[in-house]
């Protein structure tokens, strides 16, 4: 019933008058009251947040919703469902303003959550300079990671929040340390294309050749893979070994031709990759790029004179590879050589 004369309300008034809102709490408690309280706890941080934006912080009503969520986090059969959020983790998430105010009625910055996420960990990962501000002040440690080994430092990197990242640096983040996937904050943010953070990282004395313990992959192969070239230059001109293989032998050169970002292997080749550098398979830069028709990367390789004769483990030359899958111009390339003026006429 609540539900129905709630969607009423929010078709006709809309979702911030005060008739709404009062629908929005008496659902939120009817839920409650069912010990449904997952349910309540959505519906009662919906009817808070309404209540903060449309009546502000101090409004009676406000905090009828605030406590009530109190409630709900200090319920016993709630903390066992899983989640043990506090309310000051709800705060991070919703918004420097909340914080305030239940840290003024008690919250305490330094619980866990169920899956170990920090207070500082949430306002770090979805961007909240403010809240990340604020919480050192309560003796939140910056380098506390959560179960998975994530830090605030590594959430900020990877999600693009220059300005969070700028703050925890500024504070002392360990701006090297890795996740339990061997993802440390450099290689999250360079495989997610964040210049800027790569840039400020690499000035803040980031490892620039810091290796993922569970892949080998360094930020270099990472952030080929997906095509950042900007990424990749800056890591180059300051001093990115274009070497370094990872697990399964692939160097940036053999990454870069495989899935083929031409203007990335041109600037590893300017910078001294091996040509002709093979994976675990004998797989070679020019046979990758002819089994995917990489035309073009073919056409570099081979003017630098890629051996072309090298056959992977299977036997499988560039030109084989080429043929099989289908590449006919690639394999026309391979036969007579490179020839720089011939146009692209694959596919």
């Amino acid at each position: 019933m609540h539900r129905q004369a709630l969607e009423m309300r929010e078709r006709i008034l809309g979702p911030e008058h005060p008739s709404t809102l009062v629908i929005v709490n008496d659902l939120a408690w009817c839920f409650y009251r069912q010990d449904e309280l997952e349910e309540a706890e959505i519906t009662c941080r919906r009817a808070f947040k309404l209540r903060v934006k449309v009546l502000g912080l101090e409004h009676p009503e406000t905090k009828i919703s605030l406590n009530m969520l109190f409630g709900i986090y200090s319920n016993e059969r709630y903390s066992l469902s899983g989640k043990g959020w506090s309310p000051l983790h709800i705060a991070a998430r919703d918004g420097l303003e909340v914080v305030k105010l239940l840290h003024e009625n008690g919250g305490d910055s330094t619980l866990r959550s169920g899956v170990g996420l920090l207070l500082l960990i949430i306002a770090s990962q979805h961007g909240f300079v403010q809240v990340v501000k604020l919480v050192p002040e309560y003796d939140a440690d910056i380098n506390v990671p959560n179960n998975d080994g994530w830090t605030p430092v590594n959430f900020a990197s990877l999600q693009g929040h220059l300005e969070v990242v700028r703050l925890l640096v500024e504070k002392g983040a360990d701006i090297n340390v890795s996740n339990n996937d061997g993802w440390t904050p450099f290689i999250g943010a360079s495989i997610n294309g964040h210049l800027e953070i790569v840039r400020l990282l690499v000035e803040n004395g980031a490892d620039i050749n810091i290796i993922n313990i569970k892949n080998g992959w360094s930020a270099v192969n990472g952030t080929l893979s997906k095509g950042h070239l900007d990424i990749v230059r800056l890591l180059v001109e300051n001093g990115a070994d274009v070497t370094i293989p990872n697990n399964d032998g692939w160097t940036p050169v053999f990454g870069a031709s495989l899935i083929g970002h031409l203007e990335i292997v041109k600037l590893l080749l300017d910078k001294d990759a091996d040509i002709n550098i093979t994976n675990y398979k004998g797989c070679t830069p020019v046979n990758a790029a002819s089994m995917n028709g990489h035309l073009e990367i073919v056409r570099l390789l081979l003017d630098r004179c890629a051996d072309i004769t090298i056959p992977r483990n299977d036997g499988w030359t560039s030109a084989k590879a080429a043929s099989i899958n289908g590449h006919h111009a690639v394999v026309q390339l391979l036969q007579r050589g490179a020839v720089t003026t011939e146009p692209n006429t694959e596919e």
